[in-house]
């Protein structure tokens, strides 16, 4: 599988964060995580510090998973990247944002296959995920400056950003 020069780059000059942002916002472009699982095996062949030790928190069962439960694990995984909690995370997705076969090929294109938005879940659910992102991310860089953790400011700035990418594209799809 090709991965895109942006996240060749970041593998390659060891800029773990921002590999760890890459591969968990690749989950909500392939909800079915094959990108993912490709993105992370090659990352992980090239990079030392990838993933962390699980932080122990208990993660609810999956009769309880919402998407704000999606969102608060996608902020929470980029300060634990855990094998525990990316495993939580691409089954969330796969459950969440999952589609029918005969949605899968009504839609055409590469980039709109791979958005969670076909079938009943239109742009506004992507809308609203970008929302909840971006609101995660600013108060993830506001904390940041305020404890002066450059690293928590740099990943809400980071966060916010995509949201408002998630936003923009929503938008543009419509």
């Amino acid at each position: 599988m090709a991965f895109t020069a942006e996240f060749q780059e970041a593998v390659s000059q060891g800029r773990v964060m921002r590999v760890r942002i890459m591969l968990k916002d690749s989950l909500l472009l392939d909800p079915e995580g094959k990108e993912f699982e490709c993105m992370l095996d090659y990352a992980k062949e090239r990079m030392e510090a990838l993933t962390d030790d699980h932080d122990g928190e208990k993660f609810l069962p999956e009769g309880e998973w919402k998407e704000e439960y999606f969102n608060e694990q996608m902020v929470a995984v980029v300060n634990n990247f855990s094998e525990e909690r990316l495993g939580l995370l691409k089954r969330m997705a796969a459950h969440l944002f999952k589609r029918t076969n005969q949605e899968a090929e009504s839609v055409s294109g590469d980039a709109a296959g791979a958005l969670p938005q076909a079938g009943k879940r239109g742009p506004g659910a992507v809308r609203k995920t970008g929302f909840a992102v971006a609101a995660a991310g600013a108060a993830m860089l506001t904390g940041g400056i305020l404890a002066e953790v450059p690293v928590i400011a740099v990943c809400g700035g980071i966060a916010a950003a995509a949201g408002g990418s998630m936003i923009v594209l929503s938008r543009k799809s419509n």
